[in-house]
């Protein structure tokens, strides 16, 4: 199957994703205006697109270059965590100083163990999913390759 419509415009459709799921995370932000309430209840769609479209661009790139695992690692933590981390910590410090939120917060949001412990306070769910995906991501893809050379 052909993705290249789909690969040519994947920023534009990553970006559109995002600015769904910040909407949909503006609680605050409510108007007199249905449409962009309406645009707002679409956030979910914009997590699903955006993880679609992840699995898409490490499939094509595990696909066109032979890359170790330790490269391939290497450079998605490059490219997730300063982003993460400049959001993430800025951010729960705020929760701590202003919502009464627990400072382990800060703890349990910087090391992504929050997705497996859910403690009080804490949120970063997305980051360490799609950690955990692509992890998995080059031992799938190598399945996956190795089964289709065998059919």
């Amino acid at each position: 199957m052909k993705y290249s419509i789909i690969s040519k415009y994947r920023s534009q459709l990553m970006a559109l994703s995002m600015i769904l799921i910040l909407l949909f995370h503006s609680w605050d932000l409510s108007t007199k205006f249905n449409i962009i309430n309406e645009i707002k209840e679409l956030g979910y769609l914009g997590v699903d697109v955006f993880l679609f479209l992840s699995g898409l661009g490490i499939s094509i790139s595990l696909s066109k270059k032979k890359q170790s695992f330790k490269e391939y690692y290497k450079k998605r933590l490059k490219r997730i965590l300063p982003v993460t981390y400049l959001i993430i910590i800025p951010y729960t410090i705020y929760l701590i100083c202003t919502k009464d939120v627990p400072l382990s917060t800060l703890f349990w949001n910087a090391t992504f163990l929050y997705y497996f412990v859910k403690p009080i306070g804490a949120f970063n769910w997305f980051a360490a999913g799609i950690l955990i995906f692509y992890a998995f991501a080059p031992l799938w893809h190598k399945f996956i390759t190795k089964e289709n050379q065998n059919m």
